[in-house]
């Protein structure tokens, strides 16, 4: 059931402020010019969960409804809906570039709203890998590239973890990113990125300016550290062709790289570059549970972002 649709047979079809509602999740465009002349009519009208006609046609990819929408007098077109969320945020959500393009081109058009999440639409379409609406949000002017969520993820951290090279490759682009910026745990993009396995993704922020390689989590967990305790062999490699490379910074029980490597290639690799095999303080440093959780497995981005990470 979309947006709109729960509302229609709550009111009745007979009401025209809701048939204008699924008129524009329809995309009826001939519909919706016809109602919005009805007498009566309220352009900004919502349903139980807050939602616009403005926002049903956003979420639903109604570029046509959307653009004739935006030329009504006294539309609001940062209402948000009671997530919070404005048809700016579920357009770049769902990767609707055209409906984005427009929204942008509105006068007091709020880019960097965010939901009830703190997730604006820069970060949920960063995560979700939406290329040209995230090269729309970044051009228009008073973009925040580093607005973060209230575990202090931004949407580089978002676009690192999830393997989306080309929005990394972008939001690199931006002036005045900040490619070191962290999580609350004081993870940073490169090292979710080493983690993940996502080894372009990694090379990418290996040649950004100002990377900070030997960067360690709140549990003195490095890039370095990540890649090697869940195997991801390539990644290594690129970190350890790294000038200045730590390769023996061990985390907050003294186990180094060397020591939770989980496969016998990159056990050979640290051993070459001069890596030491120190024990730890704690037994179980090479268990596959941390005090992060398991092992990283993929999940949904919507699961990702809802976790309640350290």
């Amino acid at each position: 059931m979309g947006p709109g649709t729960a509302s229609a047979a709550a009111d009745g079809e007979g009401n025209a402020s809701t048939r204008l509602a699924l008129a524009a999740e329809e995309g009826e465009l001939g519909e919706v010019r016809r109602l919005l002349v009805t007498p009566g009519v309220d352009v900004n009208c919502t349903n139980e969960e807050g939602r616009t006609p403005l926002f049903i046609a956003a979420f639903w990819g109604q570029v046509e409804v959307v653009r004739e929408l935006l030329g009504v007098q006294g539309v609001q077109v940062n209402r948000a809906s009671n997530d919070g969320e404005t048809p700016l945020f579920q357009a770049s959500q769902n990767g609707e570039t055209e409906v984005v393009r427009a929204l942008l081109a509105v006068r007091g058009i709020d880019i960097n709203r965010a939901n009830n999440d703190h997730w604006t639409p820069l970060l949920i379409a960063a995560g979700e890998g939406h290329t040209e609406v995230v090269r729309a949000l970044l051009a228009a002017r008073g973009i925040e590239v580093d607005k973060a969520d209230d575990k202090r993820r931004t949407p580089l951290y978002f676009a690192a973890e999830n393997g989306q090279t080309e929005v990394v490759r972008l939001l690199l682009a931006a002036p005045g990113i900040n490619v070191n910026k962290a999580h609350r745990n004081r993870a940073t993009a490169l090292y979710v990125a080493s983690g993940e396995g996502h080894v372009d993704v990694v090379r990418l922020l290996l040649a950004a300016k100002g990377i900070n390689v030997n960067k360690a989590n709140k549990y003195g967990r490095t890039p370095l550290y990540g890649a090697s305790r869940y195997g991801h062999t390539e990644v290594v490699k690129e970190l350890l062709a790294v000038p200045g490379i730590n390769i023996n910074k061990a985390n907050e029980n003294g186990a180094t790289p060397l020591y939770v490597a989980r496969n016998g290639e990159i056990e050979s690799m640290l051993r070459a570059a001069g890596a030491l095999d120190i024990m730890p303080r704690t037994a179980d440093e090479r268990g596959l549970l941390t005090r992060e959780g398991h092992a990283p497995s993929k999940k949904s981005i919507a699961q990702k972002l809802q976790m309640n990470s350290s």
